[in-house]
């Protein structure tokens, strides 16, 4: 009896779902119907404005116009003119675009809209005189000002995106060059400002480095351990054998560089080190876990990061040496030096007559070329190292000169770069938490302003007649005048 019971529910559950089913999808087939009638109805309320010999095409046609940039847009106008020449443009009733083709296709709508009679558009289209390709031909090249307007407006936006650029590069550099000076200041101890200030010796930053350097030695062997099945108590001893001669060999490293060596704090920090190890790659093996291949995975992400802590220390040395360097050599305000002469560089590289004689070059030589754009991103490389080591040792400068005229204690002074980084990693924070960043970048670069132009010489064309905001006087479907077409035409 429940079988039946369990049975006929079933079949109307099933029924039931099938039913309201069949009802959304009825629902959903009336309102494509209705959208296909909608459809149908503008088609032929468009084509009754058409004169009689147009109005008799039954199927409907479409026409896509691809994208590519502003190549896309030169190209599909020149489809679209072969289309008008030959009376074909106006037999379309879709347009759809993507990109380039946009261009195109949002200037034949506002064409459209504003020229109610869509044959004179098509032989609008057709000629070859208008002042709309005179137009096009004047403005079409976004990336060369039209104008000193034009020019001076781009100058203005250049600026503008410079100054937001050289701000969070600035940020970036003082937060690095904090991180470089506290982790000096802390190799160096509790000693006088002045004092503490002072390069640490090599031992000191060969000891930071040789911590992760030991991890990613240890993380290797016990990769190799897990290869096969080896008793337990021979992995323990390679393990152990090779630990040992790991933390030898970077402590004859520390020995071999480092100017003075404190043998029992070298060797205390390499046997602790050893032991952790050796207690890791003893639970390690020993659980190694049900996934051997997972566990390997993991062995390869923490060298991964091991190697990345150890670069990291060894960048943070050379920033802080050539800080110093710097600020040895430059004091004060002679210390913006370096950086500007570098960019000036860079800057008298973009000059439009340097570029014409590198495309010129490129002509005659591709390979010249390249040796070029390599040049060119090498400068700006060097333009950051030198923005880097010259915040580095401007802090430096107003640790050691310009703070006690603010009459703050040492304490303070000593954690005032951890302080500024602390800063602004929170402030960059809240910009990626916010999602203010990637606008504030995007509002930064050029974007806009090539955005702006392209708007101007494809979008602007129904802009005639009266109003505050017109372009042009006259049509520019009609005939272009004799002279030189300017900005207001």
């Amino acid at each position: 009896m429940s079988l039946i019971i369990y049975f006929f529910t079933y079949i109307h559950i099933i029924s039931s779902r099938t039913s309201d089913a069949g009802e959304k999808m009825s629902d959903k087939t009336a309102s494509l119907l209705d959208e296909l009638t909608k459809e149908r109805d503008a088609v032929n309320t468009r084509r009754a404005q058409l004169p009689e010999e147009y109005q008799a095409q039954s199927a409907t046609i479409g026409l896509a116009l691809s994208g590519g940039g502003i190549r896309s847009a030169t190209f599909c106008l020149g489809v679209v003119r072969a289309l008008a020449k030959n009376k074909l443009l106006i037999h379309f009733d879709y347009l759809s675009t993507v990109s380039g083709g946009g261009y195109l296709g949002g200037m034949l709508g506002r064409l459209y809209q504003k020229n109610k009679d869509p044959v004179a558009v098509q032989d609008a289209l057709a000629r070859d005189d208008t002042i709309l390709l005179a137009w096009l031909r004047n403005n079409g090249r976004y990336l060369i000002p039209a104008g000193m307007r034009d020019t001076s407006l781009g100058i203005a936006q250049i600026l503008r995106s410079f100054v937001a650029a050289l701000f969070l590069v600035t940020l970036l550099c003082i937060a690095i060059a904090g991180i470089a000076i506290s982790v000096n200041l802390a190799l160096q101890g509790p000693l006088d400002l002045r004092l503490a200030l002072l390069p640490a010796a090599k031992q000191q930053w060969l000891m930071t480095l040789a911590v992760p350097l030991a991890f990613s030695a240890w993380m290797a062997i016990t990769y190799w351990l897990t290869l096969s099945k080896w008793p337990f108590l021979l992995d323990l001893t390679v393990g152990f054998i090779l630990t040992v001669a790991a933390a030898a060999g970077i402590y004859f490293m520390m020995c071999q560089y480092a100017e003075q060596t404190d043998f029992n704090d070298s060797l205390f920090v390499t046997g602790t080190l050893g032991l952790i190890n050796i207690i890791a790659i003893a639970l390690a093996i020993g659980c190694p876990g049900k996934n051997v291949a997972q566990f390997r995975q993991r062995l390869t992400l923490a060298l991964t990061r091991s190697l990345t802590l150890a670069l990291a220390v060894l960048l943070l040395w050379l920033i802080y040496c050539g800080g110093w360097a710097l600020y040895l050599r430059f004091h004060s305000s002679l210390l913006i030096v370096p950086p500007t002469v570098v960019a000036g560089v860079k800057i008298i590289w973009e000059l439009r007559p340097l570029k014409l004689l590198a495309t010129s070059l490129a002509n005659k030589s591709p390979v010249v070329f390249v040796s070029l754009l390599q040049l060119a991103n090498i400068l700006g490389f060097v333009i950051m190292i030198f923005s880097l080591l010259t915040v580095c040792a401007a802090e430096i400068d107003f640790l050691l000169c310009k703070a006690h005229t603010l009459n703050i204690s040492q304490t303070m002074l000593a954690w005032l770069p951890a302080m500024l980084t602390l800063g602004i990693a929170g402030l960059f924070a809240l910009f990626c938490y916010g999602k203010i960043l990637i606008p504030f970048l995007n509002l930064s670069s050029l974007h806009n302003l090539y955005r702006s132009r392209l708007e101007r010489a494809w979008l602007s064309v129904a802009n005639y007649g009266g109003g505050k905001n017109k372009r042009f006087t006259d049509n520019p479907l009609d005939s272009k005048p004799s002279g030189k077409l300017n900005d207001n035409h």
